[in-house]
């Protein structure tokens, strides 16, 4: 794979206050390097502090041919990490693995879900309908929408609901539809304005009133289908079928498998920690002080979605599996057929 090695301004951008501009300031700048998000401690490298090897449940080997069992499906269509706690939805119910005490843990929920969010210290999942998780039970809420929920997003006192037929805001006061005729794919907010990925309908941001589609004048159609969103120290992240973009707030870097991507078709990003990890149908790319690399083991694999915990990879594969990598160890985490009657952990006490 060819590596790719993106140009630096670490110190630059500690000091510059980038402010995202409006549509006209994205089309008309030329385009450039991108430089690298801010790396204040080398010693924050996320290689320390291995796990035990009991914290993973033991697997001869990875589970990458994952055979559904009848009556759920093994399609996981969003993870997230709270105090230790995986959370991964599914049709069918959410599974909870619990990297504390070990345990696996599953509640059913009768609906095909596809979105969760921790919003105000209460879990929501979302699919047909919007539930809170209560005593360890989804309670459905009051609240209606058109088409099924895609996304969920905290964003201050307001729980943003993204569906295929537009953008609502679940808040103080009720129900709230702010964007109609989009079909919404993903969510993620800078300092002061949320970005909304959309199907077919491109890229917008929000900056509490008005929605502003942004694009490239040299390529229109780049961000019109977005699979994943992410910001992080002054960037932002946007994962599509045809690269990955980033923008740091002035100007746009393109990337693709001419830089070293495995696929174009980008499908998860995260940038929790200091390093940037990427997520494609072939394979996965970190990029740390400004170096990209392929992701060892998970080479050529099918990968959904990716998030960090303390260093490690939790990664869901395409068949569904949930897999852990620490250094150059690759385990099967849990499977999202797991059921049993042992009480939901509530990760939010």
């Amino acid at each position: 794979m060819k590596r790719k090695t993106l140009s630096k301004g670490l110190l630059g951008i500690m000091i510059l206050a980038l402010v995202l501009g409006g549509c006209s300031s994205d089309q008309t700048k030329p385009e450039s390097n991108f430089v690298k998000e801010v790396t204040d401690s080398i010693g924050n490298a996320l290689v320390k502090n291995v796990l035990e090897s009991t914290l993973v449940k033991k697997a001869s080997a990875v589970d990458t041919n994952h055979v559904d069992k009848a009556g759920q499906s093994g399609q996981v269509t969003a993870i997230a990490i709270v105090n230790s706690r995986l959370y991964a939805v599914l049709d069918g119910g959410v599974v909870v693995y619990d990297f504390s005490n070990k345990s696996q843990k599953f509640i059913p929920v009768e609906d095909d879900l596809k979105a969760l969010a921790v919003h105000e210290g209460k879990l929501f999942v979302g699919g047909a309908n919007l539930y809170a998780i209560e005593d360890n039970k989804p309670v459905k809420t009051d609240d209606a929408f058109e088409g099924a929920i895609t996304s969920l997003y905290g964003y201050g006192p307001r729980l943003m609901v993204g569906t295929t037929t537009g953008l609502y805001a679940v808040g103080i006061f009720g129900r709230e539809h702010l964007f109609d005729d989009v079909s919404v794919t993903a969510l993620t907010a800078d300092e002061n304005g949320l970005w909304v990925g959309t199907s077919g309908q491109g890229l917008y941001r929000w900056d509490g009133e008005n929605f502003q589609k942004r694009f490239l004048l040299r390529d229109t159609t780049l961000f019109d289908s977005v699979n994943t969103l992410a910001f992080r120290y002054q960037h932002l992240y946007v994962g599509t079928n045809n690269g990955l973009h980033i923008y740091d707030g002035g100007r746009w870097e393109n990337l693709t498998t001419a830089d070293g991507l495995p696929s174009n078709n980008v499908r998860s990003i995260d940038v929790s920690e200091w390093v940037i990890y990427a997520a494609t149908d072939r394979g996965m790319i970190s990029c740390f002080n400004g170096d990209m690399e392929p992701v060892m083991k998970l080479e050529d694999m099918n990968i959904r979605l990716v998030k960090i915990y303390r260093g490690r990879v939790i990664a869901v594969t395409d068949r569904g599996s949930i897999l852990y990598k620490s250094g150059n160890v690759l385990k099967t985490l849990i499977e999202p057929e797991i059921k049993n009657e042992e009480s939901f952990i509530s990760a939010l006490e």
